[in-house]
């Protein structure tokens, strides 16, 4: 995952979140390190989705972030 452009906490996050079928925000941050800011958490589902790793559905609270089907890359 490293060639793909992809921050530690990114990697580290889809790591432990691959098998899950929909994570919100807080379910990344959650997995990425508690330490993480809200808006760095947004920021790097934002570029997760841009990369393909991850489908976002919903607006608001209610926003889930979907694994890409056919990924076999992220762990």
């Amino acid at each position: 995952m490293a060639e793909q452009g992809l921050n530690p906490r990114q990697r580290k996050a889809l790591a432990g979140l691959g098998h899950l079928a929909a994570i919100s925000r807080q379910d990344y941050q959650d997995a990425a390190g508690s330490d993480v800011p809200d808006r760095t958490a947004q920021h790097d589902l934002k570029e997760l989705v841009e990369k393909g790793f991850l489908h976002k559905s919903g607006r608001g609270p209610s926003t889930r972030y979907h694994l890409a089907k056919g990924r076999t890359d992220l762990a």
